[in-house]
């Protein structure tokens, strides 16, 4: 036997608004993140395409001072080489000349520019006092390879080459003279006393005093020659004297 006593009815009421509300959200903020990557992936192509063009700016900028470098270092050689025509007797002694000085910067690996001052400043002053060209030379590239071999700075060999200028144009040694060309190469002193036959102490004294010739002087570079030479080929050379090197074949 069965009784029915009724039907029992359960009402459920669930508020999902604030679950959709939160999805659309987490949707919003998705579309945010997706146009945040968008926008960064444009910044760096942008950045990428901007150092390309500055690597290329920077290219261009480098090209054109080393342009400019080696015209103004062409145009010096030029001027130099024209000096140095005006300081020689014919096309032939000029060529001669030339080959010689281009000779030294090379044997010496310093400035061709340095060489060239050297014979403009004496070549008439040497030959004055009897030399022929070519002895001149000798004695101005004693004097070069005396600087490598002294390791000779450029502002002392060019202090050097003043004081050698004024003393072979005096017919003397001034004392001050003396010692700006024993403090550049300080070598001269025996090479002096070599040629001459005297002790390097007396050629000290001489020299500090005033009394020395020119043409000792310049016998004792000119008789010093091999041997300065020598030394110079001895000593090793460094980045530096490459770089002169480059830029002496690009002038020549």
């Amino acid at each position: 036997m069965s009784t029915n006593v009724g039907e029992i009815y359960y009402e459920v009421s669930a508020d999902v608004s604030g679950l959709l509300q939160g999805g659309r959200q987490a949707d919003r903020a998705l579309d945010s993140m997706e146009q945040r990557f968008d926008r960064t992936n444009r910044a760096s192509e942008n950045l990428d395409s901007g150092l390309s063009k500055l690597a290329a700016t920077i290219k261009g900028v480098i090209a054109a001072t080393a342009l400019r470098q080696m015209a103004d270092m062409v145009q010096k050689y030029q001027e130099m080489a024209e000096r140095v025509q005006m300081a020689t007797s014919s096309q032939a002694e000029f060529e001669m000349v030339q080959k010689r000085l281009l000779d030294t910067a090379n044997g010496t690996y310093r400035s061709l520019q340095e060489a060239q001052e050297l014979y403009i400043r004496t070549a008439d002053s040497l030959r004055s006092m009897s030399y022929s060209t070519s002895e001149a030379v000798d004695v101005q590239d004693s004097m070069s390879y005396a600087f490598v071999k002294n390791a000779t700075s450029a502002d002392r060999a060019g202090a050097a080459i003043d004081a050698f200028s004024k003393s072979v144009n005096t017919g003397k040694v001034a004392a001050d003279q003396w010692e700006t060309l024993t403090t550049a190469i300080p070598s001269v002193i025996n090479d002096i006393a070599a040629a001459s036959g005297q002790s390097a102490a007396a050629i000290r004294a001489l020299g500090a005093a005033g009394q020395l010739t020119a043409r000792q002087l310049t016998e004792g570079l000119r008789q010093a020659l091999d041997e300065n030479t020598a030394a110079a080929a001895g000593m090793s050379s460094n980045l530096v004297d490459a770089s002169v090197r480059i830029k002496t074949a690009i002038t020549s």
